[in-house]
């Protein structure tokens, strides 16, 4: 049986939300109301929830003309800026037969580029079919679970910042929740 990691993209491997800084990056360099600007206004008044802001800001982004190259811009940002006192926790967790599999609520659209940067394969939310699949809470664990069952791989160690993960990260031999510079690791 092999072991399995799990690694958690944002405020986690890298210091930031990375969907956040493509939602300002694109709002950066445009002199109009888009709908992407729109979909924000309504997410800081708070009368959209998450998951429908993602999928609404996914789909608008994907009809930009210049999306692949934002996606490969992010993409580099973000393997340039992972911290490596994470990249150290990860290395020492990691054995000959261990898969690291990054795990993100940000869009695959760039998440599978960090991945494939890093050598891992990933989960991260997509729309398909034109559902919005949303890797967060309950439903990143339902996804590590469907692709990964724990009858044939052994959950090692997980890595997260958020306590929405709490019961994804319970479920593995040693977890680690990171809280800016601090962090708090429990083994079973």
């Amino acid at each position: 049986m092999r072991n399995i990691n799990v690694i958690d993209l944002d405020r986690t491997l890298i210091p930031y939300d990375s969907f956040r800084i493509l939602v300002l990056s694109y709002l950066r360099g445009k002199k109009y109301l888009t709908p992407v600007a729109f979909y924000t206004l309504l997410r800081k008044l708070r009368i959209i929830k998450a998951d429908t802001f993602k999928y609404k800001v996914l789909v608008a982004l994907r009809q930009d003309r210049h999306y692949q190259d934002m996606m490969h811009d992010l993409k580099n940002r973000i393997l340039s800026e992972i911290r490596p006192e994470i990249m150290e926790i990860i290395q020492r967790e990691t054995g000959p037969d261990t898969i690291n599999i990054l795990v993100s609520a940000s869009p695959s659209d760039y998440v599978n580029e960090v991945a494939q940067g890093l050598g891992w394969p990933y989960l991260a939310s997509d729309v398909i079919n034109g559902k919005f699949i949303h890797c967060y809470g309950g439903e990143k664990r339902e996804l590590v679970l469907s692709q990964y069952p724990k009858h044939k791989f052994m959950y090692n160690f997980a890595i997260s910042d958020a306590l929405s993960d709490l019961s994804l990260l319970e479920m593995f031999r040693k977890y680690k929740i990171v809280k800016n510079r601090h962090s708090c690791m429990v083994q079973k």
